[in-house]
C-alpha cells in the first residue's frame, strides 16, 4: 500500500472526486466500485474521450496527483469506463510486485486479458495473451504498446481459428499457454481426448 499511496501525495480518493467534480461527463459509478486508491467513472461512448481523459490528466498533475488513467468499455453496457489509480497501482505493477514477492522468473507467468485495464501488462515483458473478445480499440492499443516498447514476441493475439479452441475468453487462454508453455501442450491434448 505504501508504495502506490505515495502517487497520491497525499490526496484522498475524496478529494479527488471533487477536483473533477466540473467535468459533467464524468459520471461517478457505484460505491462498490470505489475503494481507498481507486475512483471509478462512467462515461459515454457516444462523445470523444480524449478531450475528457487530457482534462482529467491535467487537472491531477496540477493538483500534484501522480495518476494513471484507465479506459475500458463494458461492451454488455455499452458505457465508457474510466478508473483514476496511483501511477504504481496497473495490472502490471501489482505482477511485478507479486513476481518479486514469491520469486517467479519471467518465464513462470503468463498474463490473459481483454479490456483498457490489462494494456499496461499486454505492452510489457512479461508474456500475456491478448484473447480474440477483446474489443478492435484494446487490441489495436496492445499491438501499438507492444512494437512501441519492443516487446512484440512477449504479445500473443488469440484467433478464433488459432487453435480449433475459438480464440474467445478461456478459449482463447488456452491457445496463448499453448503457445508460450510448450509443456502444457502434451496435458492439453491429453485432455481434449479424453472428453
Amino acid at each position: 500500500m505504501a508504495q502506490i499511496s505515495e502517487d497520491w501525495h497525499g490526496h484522498s480518493r475524496e478529494q479527488i472526486q471533487e477536483y473533477l467534480r466540473p467535468r459533467s461527463e464524468l459520471r461517478l459509478q457505484e460505491a462498490s466500485k470505489q475503494n481507498t486508491f481507486k475512483l471509478s467513472y462512467y462515461l459515454a461512448l457516444e462523445g470523444n474521450k480524449g478531450p475528457v481523459l487530457s482534462w482529467v490528466d491535467s487537472c491531477l498533475n496540477q493538483k500534484g496527483v501522480e495518476a494513471s488513467l484507465v479506459w475500458s468499455i463494458d461492451e454488455r453496457k455499452s458505457i465508457g469506463l474510466l478508473d483514476v489509480l496511483p501511477r504504481n497501482a496497473t495490472k502490471l505493477h501489482g505482477i511485478q510486485f507479486l513476481q518479486q514477492q514469491l520469486g517467479f522468473q519471467q518465464d513462470e507467468v503468463v498474463f490473459a486479458g481483454d479490456s483498457g485495464n490489462d494494456l499496461a501488462v499486454l505492452g510489457s515483458a512479461v508474456p500475456a495473451i491478448l484473447v480474440a473478445n477483446a474489443g478492435s480499440e484494446v487490441q489495436r492499443q496492445a499491438k501499438q504498446l507492444a512494437v512501441q516498447n519492443g516487446q512484440t514476441d512477449s504479445l500473443y493475439l488469440a484467433t478464433e481459428a488459432g487453435s480449433g479452441l475459438g480464440g474467445h475468453y478461456a478459449a482463447g487462454i488456452l491457445e496463448g499457454v499453448w503457445h508460450f508453455v510448450p509443456e502444457f501442450r502434451a496435458k492439453l491434448t491429453q485432455m481434449e481426448r479424453s472428453l
